[in-house]
């Protein structure tokens, strides 16, 4: 189903098309997943979002005038019903089918989490959806009886079928040559030809079953099982995937039964963790020797001793770590090696970045999915967790890992100075560029553990500060592309840089521990408040932190275009649907402790053209004001209220003339129409009021989140990994 989902097109229906258009809709239904990933609503969902995304000219007429009121009238979400969902689907369908024809792909139908009623309803609905006209449907589940019953007498494939002769080739040519070794007289009485086909016989199809029972057959040639034995291991080998899996583990020798569980449980917490995608690299996996999660937090923590202080090291550090990977894991775990390299560099410099991306790049994977699905299950949660006592912290030990991976590029660096022309720019770029991208991961992953106490963090944020120091001296170089660093420039003083760092990293509790007012005076260089307005890797600012940052003493209004470029990207967001109203009341949180903090409250005068089309101003005076933006954005009635009174109670301090409010080479930080009655009467607009948004408006220049990956190393000769404006993301139910 991912093949043709990935590769249908057009052309392969010429015949059904008849000339018309082709639109594909798809689920995959994942037993593993979250409620909506596995349930009927889930795929009603999708179906619809997906016709209605593409045809956007369906929604005015397919959505009753009855939801567009109640939604307008309430402050909450509305669940569609089922029933409405379906109704909806159906209507679409027909109306599209005018000049379209509809296939819908879904996978996985066995993976519904739900009862037979809910199945069956689902089985219903999806029966309705052909005779609609110009809808065909690819369906596929395992032959369980209420699929074969549903589907008896429609076309069908059954896979398992039509493998056969590719799994017994498999079989064939990966285990005859251990059967001539081991002697021709099995080879010619045909024993081993027998034990082929009793493996094709029991895979029905399956090729990852396939492959584990080859393995372990390979293994047992190797030490000298007969054919009998190994037929009688088949005949007792589980024929279904989980039962493999749980043999596999229970197999691990019990000398490595608790690392190998760590390595699991890590590599699965890797792929499963939100809102962030921690990285696992085996380099990572190499730690766990040390016995102890927490080892590079630890005060008393010798990196030395880890030995990660050059390249070669570090390269047999990694030979090292695979073996154990392999002897502890069973095969479970493999590596994933990225071998392009960038075109035109010299061989010298070619080998040391292939050398640099094998130890520093290379990922750990699991076999297959379906084993992730297995090890998720409460029976292998319960298996591995027996093994390390509990559950393994593994977002603990990772940050330890991190935090040594970080050390160890800085060391590189270090050990290559000086970084000249004479390694290549390409290369410099590279290693530099990853140097910036680990401490950014380690930074996210600090930010992600709210459990870690704030000595720990403290000594963390130590143990980063020469590679910080380090940075900052990059973001100057005039080698380097200055874009990765450019975000350094500016301070004076790397300890200012380390509170800043901490700041847009949203690290609340060692920012309120660090800034203090003394060394708010003595900071120069980019607001401390637009890096808490503009988080890195982060959704959204949080409003504790632009509380703290504002009562360590930071002015508000130095300059005022930070503010109101933050009101901006809101108000563009929120009119463009990018922006769910989940954060919103964030947003009247921040607007209440800014207007507490008397922040001007009108838009510096060159800021007004970016609002055209967003929120109108007073058209007579063409002020701006922060009552506008209120009343302007959907907040809920509650906060839209509080935040008028806290105005009102602020004397809508800072409105002021045409050209004059707001400007930002204001040096005393107060408004020129403030406490002279110039600004706008508080009385001619009734609290509440709304204002109307034209339609047509002009995009900001950063909107577009960066989303975080676990392979975007950074490449060289290409432009390095950039922090937007608002990590938001397009929210699809």
């Amino acid at each position: 189903m991912r093949y043709l989902n990935c590769h249908l097109k057009p052309a392969s229906c010429t015949n059904w098309l008849s000339g018309y258009g082709l639109f594909v809709c798809r689920y995959f239904l994942w037993k593993p997943g979250r409620g909506l990933q596995k349930s009927f609503r889930g795929l009603l969902q999708a179906l619809l979002h997906q016709l209605l995304y593409s045809h956007q000219w369906l929604i005015e007429t397919v959505v009753s005038e009855e939801r567009w009121l109640t939604a307008c009238a309430t402050e909450s979400e509305l669940q569609w019903s089922m029933l409405e969902m379906k109704t909806t689907i159906e209507t679409c369908l027909q109306r599209i089918a005018t000049t379209r024809k509809i296939l819908v792909l879904a996978d996985g139908l066995d993976e519904l989490d739900g009862t037979d009623d809910d199945c069956h309803d689902m089985l219903d609905f999806l029966h309705k959806l052909p005779r609609l006209g110009s809808v065909k449907l690819c369906l596929s589940s395992r032959p369980w009886n209420i699929f074969a019953d549903s589907f008896d007498g429609l076309p069908q494939l059954q896979l398992h079928l039509f493998t056969r002769v590719d799994i017994e080739k498999y079989v064939s040519q990966s285990l005859s040559h251990s059967i001539r070794l081991q002697s021709s007289y099995l080879h010619n009485s045909g024993q081993g030809e027998r034990l082929i086909q009793m493996i094709v016989d029991k895979a029905n199809g399956v090729f990852l079953w396939v492959r584990l029972v080859v393995q372990e057959l390979m293994r047992g040639f190797r030490d000298g099982e007969t054919i009998r034995t190994l037929e009688r291991k088949v005949g007792s080998m589980p024929a279904d995937l989980d039962g493999f899996f749980k043999r596999i583990i229970s197999s691990i020798d019990p000398a490595y039964r608790a690392e190998a569980s760590a390595m699991l449980q890590t590599a699965l917490f890797c792929r499963e963790s939100t809102p962030v995608n921690w990285p696992c690299y085996p380099l990572q996996l190499t730690f766990l020797e040390v016995g102890d999660p927490d080892f590079a937090m630890r005060p008393s923590c010798d990196f030395t001793e880890l030995d990660v202080d050059d390249l070669e090291a570090l390269e047999y550090r990694i030979a090292l770590g695979k073996r154990r990977l392999n002897s502890r894991c069973m095969g479970l775990l493999e590596l994933i090696t990225d071998e392009s390299c960038p075109e035109e560099l010299s061989r010298e410099v070619e080998v040391l970045y292939r050398r640099f991306n094998c130890v520093f790049y290379t990922q750990v994977g699991f076999l297959h999915r379906s084993l992730m699905d297995f090890l998720l299950t409460d029976d292998a949660q319960r298996i591995l967790q027996q093994c390390t006592n509990g559950p393994f912290q593994a977002h603990r030990f990772l940050c330890s890992a991190m935090i040594a991976g970080v050390r160890a590029i800085h060391a590189i660096w270090t050990a290559h100075s000086p970084w000249d022309r004479s390694h290549g720019k390409e290369i410099v770029d590279f290693v530099a560029s990853s140097l910036l991208e680990k401490t950014d991961d380690v930074l996210v992953a600090i930010r992600c553990s709210k459990e870690l106490e704030p000595p720990t963090v403290n000594i963390i944020m130590g143990r980063l500060e020469p590679t910080l120091e380090l940075l900052y001296h990059l973001s100057k170089s005039e080698f380097l592309r200055p874009s990765p660093f450019s975000w350094f420039r500016g301070f004076d003083r790397v300890e200012d840089l380390l509170v800043a760092v901490a700041i847009a990293y949203n690290l609340t509790g060692f920012v309120a521990e660090h800034l203090t007012r003394d060394k708010v005076k003595g900071i120069s260089g980019p607001s401390l408040l637009e890096r808490a307005l503009k988080p890195q890797s982060l959704r959204f600012p949080d409003p504790e932190m632009v509380r703290i940052v504002l009562q360590a003493g930071v002015d508000p209004n130095n300059p005022r275009s930070i503010w109101w470029k933050f009101l901006h990207d809101v108000c563009y967001l929120r009119l463009k649907m990018e922006l769910g109203r989940e954060y919103l009341p964030p947003v009247a949180e921040i607007t209440e402790i800014m207007i507490e903090c008397k922040v001007h409250i009108s838009c510096p005068a060159d800021m007004l053209p970016e609002f055209d089309g967003l929120v109108k101003g007073d058209p007579e005076t063409g002020v701006l004001l922060l009552r506008d933006v209120v009343e302007a954005l959907d907040f809920t009635e509650r906060d839209r209220q509080r935040l008028l009174a806290a105005l009102s109670e602020g004397g809508q301090a800072g409105a002021g003339k045409p050209g004059q409010a707001g400007d930002d080479d204001n040096d005393s930080g107060v408004d020129k129409g403030e406490g002279e009655g110039e600004g706008e009467d508080t009385q001619s607009k009734p609290p509440g009021a709304s204002s109307a948004r034209p339609r047509t408006i002009a995009a900001p220049e950063q909107l577009m989140p960066r989303k975080r990956k676990t392979d975007d190393r950074p490449h060289c000769g290409k432009e390095p990994k950039r922090m937007n404006y608002f990590n938001v993301v397009l929210r699809h139910e």
